[in-house]
């Protein structure tokens, strides 16, 4: 058998980023492809009728002229006819708001200059809107070789007391060594006007008044360019944030009516509606297909139980919370950060909630009050180890009796926004408030999106171990009680009043004596200009602290009688649910009612 010749190689060139074949390739290759080529859906578009593409093209906008212009060789030579300008016109007439087509450029050159976006010179793809004064379109790198700045004023000498920026239509551009922006000339007609000038100078007068004219009508044609560009920017951004929006309401009930086939079309209902609507899984933008809902159907099913599950331990929460108004109870988010709630909560395979959610409520609670008190009681216990304290019920018992002494004091940062500055006495907290002190709850709202409970021992709160010893160990013992033993709950039983001794002796006959209770007392400790001498107290005897009790006091320029109306004028009541939500806002009880009132605050929102 004869040897057959080798397949010849054909080589392939580069040009602007596409592979084109030499023009040497081989008639068989040259077969090859043009039997494997493969005709476009629109090839049969230029052999129709021109009646037919006239109707066409007049109702399309001037890019789409543009493109189908370059698809082929015969549509830019049918749109490229001087008798199709009409067809120019018609389209420019379609585009809302656009101006009116310059007298120095056509219908074909001003449809390319808005919609085109090829830089003129090097034909490369640009995102530059058009430099509507020098009517041309330029990508970055070329504006920086073909602007001259306007400041260079030698290269066009001023002509009859005419500048050149009154013969030259200038842009803004930042050159490559300037700082900042400046009028630049587009260096074609910088090159154009200088050869005018020296030509005869009756030419050259009609040249420059034509030059004048000519700036200022591109000029004022530039300006409602731009002011086009603008309303046509915005008004394509709202109509592709309505398709958005659009799309985000068809995908949200298409899951809707999806997830009501799974039976969950009233838990739906029962959520908020922004909290379903804000789910990454249900705001997007992107049309919902069977496979896209393959892939979040289990996530998006878990996610709702697992709301409706936190609905129901709210709800039973807000109730617990309704029926005992007195006892300090944690925020609604630390209730559901709980370990034994946020196991039901988040295990999948529980639904719907559990009774042991809504009947175990005080056992919950009562752990939860447990874990944080043994936190704090780690800060005040010293000497011990804390793994080995922990193991033994007794060594707890131990730590959380001292927590509850009078001596222990924590102090916190109330200087923070929303908490105002009062006394210092408020400063510093005795447990068990220092659980819900509106600095640790503010503190311990939200992190990275997430709720994270308070760490006791941040550096928001501190134990006082110097305040308790040099500062209430004095109040005890004018009351004849051991530091060591007396509580804080037995001190407020007692309501013993105090005189500081040391103010005493400096204050003159007839004077009026300053009484305190023993948490008023710390606070004036504090402040007390005579305190160098140390801190000296006096207990009043019953019947002068029953006196006391039953005066009036100056708050706030009115006068108050008896310690209930005294402690409702302080601004030291604050509104739980709102804390909740980050308002740490101080109130005094008659504000406190108004904010009921007014906000409805307690109203439960699931």
């Amino acid at each position: 058998m004869p040897r057959e010749n080798p397949r010849r190689k054909v080589r392939k060139t580069h040009h602007n980023g596409r592979i084109k074949f030499d023009a040497s390739k081989s008639s068989a290759a040259i077969t090859v492809a043009q039997r494997t080529a493969r005709k476009g859906v629109l090839s049969l578009l230029p052999t129709l009728a021109i009646d037919i593409l006239f109707e066409i093209f007049i109702n399309l906008q001037p890019n789409d002229l543009i493109n189908i212009m370059y698809t082929s060789k015969e549509f830019r030579t049918l749109l490229a006819s001087p008798n199709f300008t009409v067809i120019w016109k018609a389209a420019r007439l379609n585009v809302i708001g656009f101006p009116e087509c310059p007298a120095d450029l056509s219908e074909i050159q001003y449809a390319k200059l808005a919609f085109d976006c090829h830089c003129y010179r090097c034909g490369q793809r640009t995102s530059n809107g058009p430099q509507w004064e020098v009517r041309a379109l330029f990508c970055g790198e070329c504006l920086e070789e073909i602007l001259i700045p306007a400041a260079e004023r030698y290269v066009i000498p001023p002509f009859d007391d005419l500048a050149p920026t009154d013969l030259l239509a200038t842009i803004m551009f930042k050159p490559p060594n300037y700082s900042h922006e400046t009028h630049c000339y587009f260096e074609r007609q910088v090159k154009r006007l200088a050869i005018a000038i020296s030509g005869p100078i009756k030419s050259t007068n009609m040249l420059m008044a034509e030059a004048k004219r000519q700036v200022y009508t591109i000029r004022k044609h530039a300006q409602r360019c731009r002011v086009w560009e603008v309303e046509a920017r915005a008004r394509h951004q709202h109509q592709i944030a309505e398709r958005k929006a659009r799309m985000k309401v068809e995908r949200r009930e298409d899951i809707r009516l999806r997830l009501s086939e799974h039976g969950l079309g009233t838990v739906i209902d029962s959520l908020p509606p922004k909290l379903f609507e804000n789910h990454r899984l249900v705001n997007s933008a992107t049309s919902l297909t069977d496979r896209v809902w393959n892939n979040i159907n289990l996530s998006l099913v878990e996610w709702i139980q697992e709301q409706d599950k936190a609905r129901v331990a709210r709800s039973s929460f807000g109730a617990y919370m309704a029926e005992h108004p007195d006892v300090l109870l944690p925020s609604i988010q630390e209730f559901l950060t709980i370990s034994e709630v946020e196991a039901i909560l988040k295990n999948p395979k529980i639904y719907p909630a559990p009774k042991e959610l809504t009947e175990n409520i005080p056992i919950f609670i009562e752990n939860w009050r447990r874990k944080v008190a043994l936190h704090l009681a780690n800060m005040v216990t010293t000497g011990l180890d804390a793994k080995r304290a922990i193991t033994t019920k007794r060594t707890e018992n131990a730590k959380l009796a001292k927590l509850e002494l009078a001596t222990t004091v924590f102090s916190t940062a109330c200087t923070r926004r929303g908490v105002p500055r009062l006394s210092l006495s408020l400063k510093y907290v005795h447990y068990p408030w220092v659980i819900a002190h509106s600095c640790l709850s503010e503190h311990a709202t939200v992190q990275n999106g997430k709720f994270k409970p308070y760490r006791c021992g941040s550096k928001d709160l501190r134990h006082e171990r110097k305040i308790g010893k040099t500062i209430i160990a004095p109040i005890l013992e004018a009351c004849n009680l051991s530091p060591a033993t007396t509580t804080s709950a037995h001190m407020d039983t007692i309501n013993a009043r105090f005189i500081c001794s040391n103010c005493k002796i400096r204050e003159s006959a007839g004077a009026l004596v300053t009484v305190y209770t023993w948490r008023t007392a710390i606070g004036h400790a504090l402040v007390c200009i005579n305190r160098a001498k140390g801190y000296s107290w006096k207990k009043l005897s019953d019947h002068a602290a029953d006196q006391a009790k039953a005066s009036s006091s100056n708050i706030g320029f009115d006068y108050m009688v008896g310690d209930e109306q005294r402690n409702a004028m302080v601004t030291q009541w604050g509104c739980r649910l709102c804390l909740d939500r980050g308002d740490t806002t101080a109130r005094t009880v008659s504000g406190v009612r108004v904010h009921i009132l007014s906000s409805e605050a307690y109203v439960l929102h699931d």
